[in-house]
């Protein structure tokens, strides 16, 4: 009975049926007189060298979060050429937490537009700050490069009048390709160790919400959860990862729509301003609904102070309805509010990285890269210490399976 239990799984079948095929040629060589035992043997494992070194290779070391942790989430505002901040806050953190990498101290990345493509890089790629801060700032150049001149910027409207985007999407493709390859989002990445779960936030042509993930949670999404994860039922119809991440950041305007699995999708930010409040209605799903986030990180792309306004008379319902759907896309304010609405001790748990900007930055302009970065060296150092604490605090031996 065990035997045949063996000989009938799939796996066993296939090995069983190669020892057949070693055998029989074994004593066919034997019978003919072509070669002995020990030469069809050394024969063999040649043959199936390869075999052996692809199963050894496949061996991967996994995180197993302890029953009684609770989670470390962070999440990751967008904002286009914005996007140096939140790099600038992460590369601050890792100083400060010295030989702890900061991937292995979050359990839940979520991220929008930028935000998703810095989550990709850093908790799912594994990549050091530096690196991704080094490959942001020369993709935000090379796709958002123009020319300011009025020529530019006619060529740059005629372009948009044509094919419905400022900037011409190949260049992203082509950088994105590049970088990610063709690996899935929801697959093994080599050389890594398993453990940070992310998320990435984006909308379909109809304004439906969507999210792409490398998990599938412990519960299923509620039909009523007001999102959908894309997971399409054959494996290989899985998102790449340089389509996830070309999905996140295909903001109207800029870039045309990308084509996933026959659905064209938008960027993230349309629908998931502050994705901080995914990375809590996830948790809850991938864990349990009594799941405790020990620390909550929300990283911002910077906010312009705002002033009251002057009274001149009355104003346009044109432009109070601007000023309200801007608000509506601020990832601050979103993220405030969330705050407001958590309990004393979650307040407590709660930060919030963010910058001051003198005036608003356009997601494409390039030339304020490094006036960004000054601004995240103005953040009182008590902010980022506090976070860098909150982690450390939190950090303990992690239980590996090989």
């Amino acid at each position: 009975m065990a035997f045949r239990a063996c000989y009938e799984a799939s796996c066993s079948r296939h090995l069983n049926t190669r020892v057949l095929h070693h055998f029989e040629g074994l004593f066919e060589s034997v019978e003919d007189g072509y070669m002995n035992g020990p030469q069809v043997h050394k024969r063999n494992i040649e043959d199936y060298a390869k075999f052996f070194t692809r199963i050894y290779s496949n061996t991967s070391v996994v995180n197993l979060k302890p029953n009684t942790a609770g989670v470390r989430v962070v999440g990751i505002d967008g904002g286009g050429a914005r996007g140096v901040t939140p790099l600038g806050f992460m590369g601050e953190l890792q100083k400060l937490l010295g030989n702890c990498q900061l991937h292995e101290m979050i359990d839940l990345a979520t991220g929008t537009s930028s935000g998703g493509l810095t989550v990709l890089a850093k908790f799912h790629q594994q990549w050091p700050v530096a690196q991704c801060a080094a490959v942001f700032e020369k993709l935000a150049r090379r796709c958002f490069s123009r020319s300011e001149s009025a020529f530019g910027r006619l060529k740059s409207l005629v372009h948009y009048v044509t094919t419905d985007a400022m900037y011409d999407e190949c260049f992203l493709e082509d950088a994105l390709r590049d970088l990610l390859k063709d690996n899935h989002l929801f697959g093994y990445v080599p050389n890594t160790i398993s453990g940070t779960k992310v998320a990435l936030t984006t909308t379909s042509r109809g304004n439906s919400r969507f999210i792409l993930t490398n998990y599938n949670g412990s519960t299923p999404l509620a039909k009523t959860g007001g999102y959908t994860i894309i997971r399409p039922r054959e494996i290989h119809n899985e998102p790449l990862l340089w389509q996830a991440a070309r999905a996140t950041t295909a903001a109207p305007i800029f870039f045309k729509p990308v084509k996933i699995a026959g659905e064209e999708f938008c960027d993230g930010g349309l629908a998931f301003p502050s994705p901080i409040e995914l990375a809590t209605w996830e948790a809850s799903r991938i864990w349990n609904e009594d799941t405790v986030n020990d620390v909550t990180i929300s990283l911002g792309t910077g906010e312009v102070t705002k002033s009251l306004p002057i009274d001149s008379g009355r104003s346009h319902s044109l432009q109070r309805l601007w000023s309200s759907f801007m608000d509506f896309l601020d990832g601050h304010s979103r993220s405030r509010d969330m705050k407001n609405g958590l309990c004393q001790q979650q307040r407590k748990d709660f930060f919030r990285l963010d910058t001051q900007l003198p005036s608003p930055i356009r997601l494409d302009d390039t030339r304020s890269l490094e006036l960004q970065k000054e601004m995240v060296f103005l953040t009182p150092q008590r902010q980022l210490t506090d976070v860098a604490t909150a982690l450390q605090s939190l950090s303990t031996s992690d239980i590996q399976m090989r």
